[in-house]
């Protein structure tokens, strides 16, 4: 899900191609599913979430500053091997040669987190501001979204990773081997997809698999939806927004479903 200030420079049909999105006249280019430090420092640079710290000056941070003065901790790394690695992802991901970190020096801040950082790439200066544009652009781009990251709740992960150990976790490997079978492809092949490319490809796979299983004995009267809902083809999936869509419950749906909640004389001793 792109946000609307992003929507007016996204070409989102860049990433169905592979293509780079382009900002202030520098390339991003997306992750390739084998580039495996790049997944890593992807994850770790760019998927700290601040609002559950629930600090309003952490929250009023650029994510930039963020990062430097406190986030790089939550990433199991010091300060120095924070920007080392933010560098290395930039030289990476932009083919560009030359990639400094840097703060104004002369504007003498009273506290650390006045201090103005701006990174130039290839001489281009990339602000606090502009850097939290990118850090959207490199998430969207390898099929991720603020949201995603800006969702966290550690309650609720835990019970995500409790649902997803129950439900026999779909692996990477389990993923890659999955998609290279169905899709008569080599794992090399694979490979070179990018993260976004990936994610899609896959996603439609399992849709035509499954669609393909259920339709025959939904169109025999073997099994039906609630509701009298049809088995939706798989032209058109809907993207996933929400991290925990699928461990939460719908309210307005539960309470349709919940016969209790549904009992008139119920309603009538509540009024």
């Amino acid at each position: 899900m792109i946000s609307e200030s992003l929507k007016q420079l996204y070409i989102e049909e860049n990433d169905i191609w592979g293509k780079p999105q382009t900002f202030k006249g520098i390339n991003f280019y997306p992750i390739k599913t084998s580039q495996t430090k790049l997944k890593e420092l992807l994850f770790r640079l760019f998927c700290i979430p601040k609002k559950y710290i629930q600090d309003i000056q952490i929250v009023k941070m650029s994510y930039l500053k963020f990062m430097i003065h406190a986030g790089f901790a939550a990433s199991g790394m010091n300060q120095a091997e924070f920007l080392s690695e933010l560098t290395l992802f930039l030289e990476e991901t932009t083919k560009s040669k030359n990639v400094v970190l840097a703060f104004n020096r002369e504007d003498n801040p009273k506290d650390l987190r006045e201090v103005k950082w701006h990174i130039l790439l290839d001489s281009v200066r990339i602000s606090e501001s502009d850097f939290d544009i990118i850090r959207e652009i490199v998430l969207v781009q390898n099929g991720l979204s603020l949201r995603y990251i800006e969702d966290y709740n550690p309650q609720l992960e835990e019970k995500l990773s409790i649902k997803n150990k129950l439900s026999s976790l779909f692996t990477f490997k389990d993923q890659v081997f999955v998609l290279a079978s169905f899709s008569n492809k080599t794992t090399v092949e694979i490979g070179e997809y990018t993260m976004y490319q990936f994610k899609h490809h896959l996603a439609r796979v399992l849709a035509i698999q499954e669609y393909s299983l259920y339709r025959p004995l939904e169109a025999s009267g073997q099994i039906k939806l609630d509701g009298g809902a049809k088995i939706a083809n798989f032209y058109h999936l809907a993207d996933v927004e929400g991290r925990y869509d699928s461990i939460l419950i719908n309210k307005d749906e539960f309470v349709k479903k919940s016969k209790f909640l549904n009992d008139s004389s119920i309603r009538q001793v509540s009024h």
